[in-house]
């Protein structure tokens, strides 16, 4: 009776293991830059001159100066799916960003 006790506690123990592992909560990565170095740019789209809003998340173009952009208002889009803007891919030049001039095509 002991020695099944016992084998049933080691299964339960090693099937827990992965499930903890698998909820445990995310480490934090660290900061590449402070947030002092950090700026808020307002990016205006080149065809409609409209501010491209929502941005989600962006790549750097590999050999290249370029980002792109994934944007959508996802605050815009549940008040009124309608008349939300359309959201989309953007490409944004690093010298212009850098610059201050931040269009979006």
């Amino acid at each position: 009776m002991r020695r099944g006790v016992l084998s049933a506690v080691l299964v339960v123990v090693v099937l827990s293991l992965p499930v903890f592992w698998l909820f445990r909560p995310p480490t934090a990565l660290p900061a590449r830059f402070a947030a002092d170095e950090c700026e808020r740019v307002t990016l205006k789209d080149t065809e409609t001159g409209d501010a491209v809003v929502g941005v989600e998340d962006m790549a750097r173009v590999p050999a290249s100066d370029r980002l792109i952009l994934s944007a959508m208002d996802r605050r815009a889009y549940a008040r009124n799916p309608q008349r939300a803007p359309e959201g989309g891919l953007y490409e944004v030049s690093l010298d212009r960003l850098a610059a201050g001039i931040a269009w979006a095509e």
